[in-house]
């Protein structure tokens, strides 16, 4: 083997091998899940502001029951805002907070799972600190359901 040689298998064992910053990365996984089903319009707080630290989404699935029309529907964000409880499953329904899209808004049709996105690690949808995790819909022809996986420390 000549020197030449023995420098490109160097090469190549060496970019095998992970960069410092990679070996050293951890995931952020899921610790909690939040579920929505009804049929109620407008923004639903899913996850309240946690004490210490923001909330990472890691995944979410949007699906609808039989609707005589399209339903729009994504995740927000808010400050904790003035609420009123629906009758229909007692989320509180968020009033006097600006929205920030984390998602955007899907359009469903039923019966359909239109956004699929079920990780089980974060991959950058992300609530800041100060901030409640919300759903927002836009027409109330037909029930929609959300299960968003996120992760939040413990105080």
């Amino acid at each position: 083997m000549t020197m030449k040689h023995i420098s490109a298998l160097a090469a190549l064992l060496l970019s095998c091998l992970p960069a410092a910053a990679q070996e050293k990365a951890t995931a952020v996984r899921c610790n909690a899940a939040a579920v929505y089903d009804t049929a109620v319009v407008g923004t639903t707080k899913l996850v309240n502001a946690p004490q210490i630290g923001d909330i990472y989404v890691c995944g979410f699935m949007f699906g609808s029951a039989a609707s005589s029309s399209a339903i729009r529907m994504g995740l927000t964000y808010s400050t904790p805002g003035v609420f009123t409880t629906n009758t229909l499953d007692n989320h509180p329904l968020v009033t006097g907070a600006a929205q920030v899209p984390v998602t955007p808004a899907f359009t469903i049709t039923s019966p359909t799972i239109v956004a699929n996105d079920t990780s089980s690690a974060y991959r950058g949808l992300h609530v800041p600190a100060g901030f409640q995790l919300n759903v927002t819909t836009s027409v109330a022809t037909g029930t929609v359901q959300a299960l968003i996986y996120y992760f939040t420390q413990s105080p």
